[in-house]
C-alpha cells in the first residue's frame, strides 16, 4: 500500500493516517466480536472506546480537510482522552464504571475527579505499562508528550485568543504566509501537525497492544481469541502501522519542519 511513494510528502502522511485508520478498524471490530461472545465475562469498556476513537479519526480527517483546523484540535483532545482512557479500560475493568454512570451525572463527576482528573489517570496508566514491560524510555516519551500536548490544545477548547483567531482565518498551506478567510475547503498549514500528532497518538495505543503480546499478558477481552486468526490479522494490522509510520516518521517530521520555517 505505501510502497512507491512518488508524491508529496503530504499525501504520505494522508496514506499513513489511512493504515493507522485500518488497523484501528481492524482492532475495533475484533473487540466487538469478542464482548459479544463474552458479554457476562468481561468489560465493554475498550469496544466502546474503540469505536469512538476511530469515528474520531474519521471526524478529524474530513475537518482538516475542510480546513477547519481548530475545530479538528477540539476533537483531537478528546481523541487523546479515548486513547488513554481505552488503554486502561482495557487493562482495568473498573475504569467502565465511568460508562456506565452516564444517566447519573453527579456520581460520574466524583468518578472522573478521583480516578481521571489532575493526573490521576496517568498513575494507573503508568502501572499498566510497568506490567508489560513497556521500554522506560518509551514509557516517559508517551506519558510526558502526551500530557503536553492536551496541555496545549486545552486553549482550543476554552477559546483562548490564538483559538478565536484561527476560527476566524486560515493559514494557507497552499499559499505560504497568506491567510485565507474562505471557512470551508482551503487546507490549513497546521493540517499536517494535527494528522501527525494523531498518527503519534494511535502508533503508541498500539505499541501498548503488541507490547501486551510479547510480554504474554494478554487483555482479559483478547484472552479467548488469542490463538484466532482473527486476533493475529488484528495485531499484524497494529504491527504493520507502525513499521509504515517508523519508515515515514522523517519524511512526516520534514514536512511540518519545512511548512512552519
Amino acid at each position: 500500500m505505501c510502497e512507491d511513494f512518488s508524491h508529496s510528502n503530504f499525501t504520505v502522511l494522508l496514506e499513513v493516517y489511512k493504515v493507522a485508520q485500518e488497523a484501528l478498524y481492524m482492532i475495533s471490530t475484533l473487540s466487538q466480536k469478542c464482548y459479544t461472545a463474552r458479554k457476562d465475562e468481561v468489560s465493554y469498556g475498550f469496544p466502546t472506546l474503540c469505536d469512538k476513537m476511530l469515528t474520531l479519526t474519521i471526524s478529524i480527517r474530513e475537518l482538516l480537510l475542510m480546513g477547519q483546523d481548530d475545530n479538528a484540535l477540539c476533537l483531537f483532545r478528546v481523541f487523546m482522552e479515548a486513547c488513554e482512557l481505552g488503554v486502561v479500560s482495557l487493562f482495568e475493568d473498573n475504569f467502565t464504571e465511568y460508562i456506565e454512570l452516564q444517566d447519573d451525572p453527579v456520581n460520574q463527576k466524583k468518578f472522573w475527579s478521583r480516578n481521571i482528573a489532575k493526573g490521576n489517570i496517568y498513575v494507573v496508566l503508568k502501572k499498566i505499562l510497568d506490567s508489560i514491560d513497556f521500554p522506560e524510555d518509551m514509557k516517559n516519551s508517551y506519558i510526558n508528550v502526551h500530557r503536553q500536548r492536551k496541555d496545549y490544545i486545552s486553549g482550543s477548547i476554552h477559546l483562548n485568543a490564538g483559538s478565536i483567531l484561527r476560527g476566524s482565518t486560515v493559514p494557507s498551506y497552499i499559499h505560504k504566509d497568506y491567510f485565507v478567510s474562505s471557512t470551508l475547503g482551503h487546507v490549513s498549514l497546521q493540517a499536517p501537525s494535527i494528522y501527525y500528532g494523531v498518527l503519534d497518538e494511535l502508533y503508541y495505543f498500539s505499541l501498548v497492544l503488541t507490547q501486551s503480546v510479547r510480554a504474554e499478558n494478554i487483555p482479559n477481552l483478547f484472552r479467548d481469541m488469542a490463538e484466532h486468526n482473527e486476533y493475529r490479522f488484528a495485531i499484524k494490522s497494529l504491527l504493520y502501522f507502525q513499521e509504515v509510520y517508523n519508515r515515514f516518521d522523517d519524511r512526516i517530521v520534514e514536512l511540518i519542519e519545512t511548512d512552519r520555517e
